[in-house]
């Protein structure tokens, strides 16, 4: 089981579609910190769809809080989507697949293995975004604490107001990230689940895509 995992691994890791992927979550990090520094947002906004305040630019911990909340509704799922959805279906969509199963190994075996590094890859792509966009947000607008706002108040003067230094920060961010990467093992599933019913890869990555589309947990 340890040597199928790593030989998938090792498949994967070799793919020039995994490093694009993970690349393409951390450009979007440093495009978003570039569009912060550019607006000059020092007012308080709205993070996404949960009630909290937070200024752009006022800290180097408000980028990857506004990162997460903006991949986890579309580039976060196409990643775990992909990552899932081709492990059995692009192999079969290349006709690769006869040669793998011919090994003598057990097909859950081989199905685990697939599972498995699947779940990996979806978990680095989650941990990238926050990572990088503290990264570049700190060299961007420094180690300022965060000032987070209620914003579920009718009155925004009127929230409560917590601060959080760079350990407190940080801590809420790897709790987060732990949120978000939950959230995403059921489009994993999914997609994972459609990647050996069907041949076609596209089909697995979009119904991957489409759950969080229609799912209102999202």
């Amino acid at each position: 089981m340890i040597e199928l995992v790593r030989a998938e691994l090792a498949r994967q890791v070799r793919r020039p579609r995994t490093w694009l992927t993970l690349a393409g979550l951390a450009l979007f990090d440093i495009v978003l910190t570039v569009a912060i520094a550019s607006t000059g947002s020092g007012t308080l906004e709205r993070v996404g769809d949960v009630p909290l305040l937070i200024t752009p630019s006022g800290s180097g911990f408000s980028v990857p809080v506004i990162a997460l909340s903006s991949t986890m509704k579309f580039f976060l799922p196409l990643a775990v989507a992909m990552f899932a959805g081709e492990s059995i279906a692009g192999e079969a969509g290349w006709g690769s697949i006869r040669y793998s199963l011919a090994r003598p190994v057990r097909r859950s075996s081989y199905l685990a293995s697939k599972l498995i590094v699947a779940l990996f890859l979806s978990l680095v792509a989650v941990v990238i975004v926050p990572v990088a966009a503290a990264g570049v947000g700190v060299a961007a607008f420094g180690t300022h604490p965060l000032v987070v706002v209620d914003g579920s108040n009718s009155a925004i003067g009127n929230g409560a107001v917590a601060t959080f230094g760079a350990g407190a920060a940080f801590a809420k961010l790897a709790l987060a990230s732990a949120y978000v990467a939950a959230g995403m093992t059921s489009i994993l599933a999914f997609a994972f689940l459609l990647s050996t019913i069907t041949e076609r890869a596209v089909v697995a990555v979009a119904g991957g895509v489409g759950l969080t589309i229609i799912s209102p947990a999202f």
